[in-house]
């Protein structure tokens, strides 16, 4: 055994052990690489959400310490596997540009992701052994506010790399150094997208840090957020139906407007909500948007997506929004770029985060006062094959709290509603307000089987022996399985049957569950782990030495 403590796998039971290799001293191992925590990669159909404690935004110490948190909660080291400590990191945070550097920075972060939870993020990956060259942060809006906003500083600090020169058109950067063609097959809009160098290239892992703010998409989360890992012009989604972008038409599809024009009419007549709003910027122009952020997503993975919501704001996300210019809060009168009035910052004081980002966006949605189905990217990427849920009641979601996570009702955690501009309904007689809640009640039953939970026929404690993780603090996840609802015990025992410690009891829902073992409680000798659940027990062996 090459560590002092390690958990060995044994065939005590017809269903076969599932649990982590482990050690009582995790981050103090050498260790090839990092990864998310184990949990977390075998389960890309759940969301999770850990809780901050930042009292203001501009306690910048608490929003990186969340950051920080979050890292040394999720991310592991790796003795095999993973992400080596020589790959390309690419990093993309909602970054904003165009900014006057008069604007002090405590008024401009509410604008995109905070760059001091960046900072704690980065911090917390370079824990496990990653050096800060490795960290790549990219965007393709222009440098201008980067100082101001304080994305520089925060550079310097961790000794991440931000580079200033890729803020021009494609034709004017050099591929290889700035850029790479990634090919996209199948596309409805693009043949092939030209992403700033590292994203999308081999080895690479890309770490999607978006905001939960208001937006004309609704909510700019993780889907659009890594919209600006691309070159300009082709990052451009956003511009109308009927805009050339002016990229090489050999890089898109010749009948591209005629195929969206015919499924735009389509999908109207399917009932996709607020799509018939005529227009410049009505259902043809979300129409066009949404086909090209999907053949975007489809050639471009992120390692781990995260919507930073330690605080939020509504309105258009930046500088206008509903709220009366004379009110008396963090915005002064000169901020505002908009008659409509000034947007509002929120302490939601939430991480939500997992692997898929449209399972991720839909729960941040509905964190945001949304309902997910009447977003009609989700029912595109449904129809395209990269989804296959859309009521957000459908998706495990847990609390990660104290290393473990917890699997809660989608109803435990509180909403934040943020009013945005997303296709307002003022036509046809109706009086919408410009910044409103897409919160009507969609039926979900319309679209039966879509995100069922696929569970085993019997209660099941499964393995992720041998994948090198090492954990923090001796706290080694064990993984178990329930086929239905129930009351259900895990404990310990010493190998005379006498009971050690109880490591989960109570209700649980049908699906996944993660329980700990703190290891460095346990003296050397024979354990056995114990599943029970409606009347029938599930064990395996350990030996701690």
């Amino acid at each position: 055994m090459t560590t002092r403590r390690s958990f060995l796998k044994t065939a005590a039971a017809a269903v076969p052990l599932s649990i982590y290799a482990g050690n009582a001293s995790g981050r103090d191992l050498p260790a090839q690489g990092f990864a998310p925590h184990p949990f977390i990669e075998n389960h890309p159909e759940a969301v999770f959400i850990m809780r901050t404690g930042a009292g203001e935004k501009t306690d910048h110490e608490a929003v990186r310490n969340a950051g920080l948190e979050f890292s040394r909660n999720v991310i592991v080291k790796k003795q095999s596997g993973g992400i080596p400590f020589t790959a390309d990191i690419p990093v993309k945070p909602n970054m904003k540009s165009g900014l006057t550097s008069k604007m002090p920075i405590d008024d401009l972060i509410g604008m995109g992701t905070d760059p001091y939870f960046v900072e704690g993020v980065i911090n917390g990956i370079k824990e496990t052994g990653a050096r800060g060259k490795q960290f790549k942060l990219r965007e393709v809006n222009h440098s201008r506010g980067w100082e101001p906003y304080g994305y520089l500083a925060m550079a310097q600090r961790t000794g991440a790399d931000l580079r200033y020169d890729l803020g021009h058109e494609v034709s004017k950067l050099e591929e290889g150094r700035d850029f790479n063609w990634t090919n996209i097959k199948d596309g409805v809009w693009y043949k092939q997208i030209p992403h700033l160098e590292p994203v999308n290239t081999k080895g690479s892992w890309l770490l999607n840090i978006s905001k939960l703010k208001g937006h004309g998409m609704g909510l700019t989360l993780c889907c659009k957020n890594i919209q600006g890992t691309i070159a300009h012009n082709y990052q451009q989604f956003c511009c109308p139906f009927d805009d050339d972008m002016r990229i090489d038409p050999a890089h898109m599809h010749a009948n591209a407007k005629e195929v969206i024009k015919k499924n735009h009419r389509r999908h109207v007549s399917d009932g996709i909500p607020r799509w018939d709003k005529p227009g410049k910027w009505g259902g043809l122009w979300q129409e066009t948007w949404a086909q090209r952020t999907l053949d975007h997503l489809s050639a471009t993975p992120s390692g781990l997506c995260v919507i930073e919501a330690v605080y939020s704001r509504d309105g258009n996300g930046s500088t206008s929004g509903p709220h009366p210019l004379s009110q008396k809060h963090e915005y002064s009168e000169s901020r505002a770029d908009s008659k409509t009035g000034l947007p509002k910052d929120y302490m939601s004081n939430l991480i939500i985060f997992g692997l898929n980002p449209f399972r991720t966006d839909i729960i941040g949605k509905w964190i945001g006062g949304q309902e997910p189905g009447n977003f009609g990217l989700f029912h595109l990427a449904i129809e395209r094959g990269m989804l296959d849920v859309l009521n957000p009641l459908d998706i495990p979601v847990y609390l990660w709290e104290d290393g473990v996570a917890k699997r809660l009702p989608l109803s435990s955690f509180e909403r934040t509603p943020l009013v945005n501009y997303y296709l307002t309904r003022n036509y046809d007689g109706q009086s919408e307000h410009m910044y409103h809640l897409c919160d009507e009640p969609f039926d979900y039953s319309a679209m039966p089987g879509i995100g069922s939970l696929n569970l085993s026929l019997k209660p099941e404690l499964h393995s992720l022996a041998g994948n090198g993780a090492l954990f923090n603090d001796g706290q080694l996840p064990v993984e178990f399985n329930l086929p239905k609802n129930g009351p259900a015990q895990v404990e310990l025992l010493r190998k005379s049957g006498n009971t050690v410690m109880t490591l989960a009891e109570g209700n649980y829902a049908a699906g996944s569950h993660m329980a700990t073992i703190p290891t460095k409680s346990l003296s050397s000798g024979d354990y056995t782990i114990v599943l029970r659940f409606q009347g029938s027990s599930t064990q395996t062996k350990l030996t701690v030495s």
